[in-house]
């Protein structure tokens, strides 16, 4: 015989009638509250390689800010925080390893509302840089040329993903919204931008 703990459907119903009692008809109350967008910082100083990169990620979902430069990316994380940033290496003022040098420094001192999730951005990386650049603190490293996928992948590492259990469908659905929208980004920027 299966004993049923009727202790625990009594309290289940308690909370039901209680959730009822406390309603007062307002129907807002039933509704879910969205989770708010992910928000990505594109730091470059060339506005070609942010206007790609930020098409790109807004592609994916992500809600784009903009810094030309090391120094306007810390500024900016000094007021809000980013799901993610993607940082190139090489800008004048305050290049992206001082960047995140300083970006780091702040984490440490509770002086940014939260750990970054920063990503070394670069035309020039080659896989010895990989371990260099994680070692200094980088999260993640994208090298040119830039393409949907790897930001994609750059930008929602595994770890973001797990527990997600995608189904065939919807992966073939991503996998050809991705290839289209990749083509769609590049001939909007027009013939000979890379």
């Amino acid at each position: 015989a299966v004993r049923l703990d009727t202790s625990v459907d009594a309290r289940v119903a308690a909370a039901a009638a209680g959730a009822d009692d406390n309603n007062d008809d307002d129907e807002d109350d039933d509704k879910a509250t969205p989770p708010p967008p992910r928000t990505v910082l594109v730091v470059d100083d060339s506005p070609m390689t942010r206007l790609l990169l930020a098409r790109m990620a807004r592609s994916l979902g992500y809600v784009v800010h903009e810094a030309s430069d090391g120094a306007a990316a810390v500024a900016a994380m000094r007021e809000r925080a980013f799901d993610a940033v993607t940082m190139d290496l090489q800008m004048p003022v305050l290049d992206g390893r001082g960047a995140l040098k300083t970006i780091r420094a702040l984490e440490d001192a509770a002086a940014v509302p939260h750990e970054q999730w920063i990503i070394a951005c670069s035309g020039s990386i080659v896989d010895d840089d990989t371990d260099e650049l994680t070692a200094l603190g980088f999260d993640g490293v994208l090298g040119k040329p830039f393409t949907l996928d790897r930001l994609r992948d750059a930008l929602e590492p595994s770890t973001w993903r797990g527990g997600l259990e995608e189904s065939s469908e919807l992966q073939r659905f991503v996998s050809s919204m991705s290839r289209s929208t990749e083509l769609a980004v590049i001939a909007s920027m027009g013939p000979d931008r890379s």
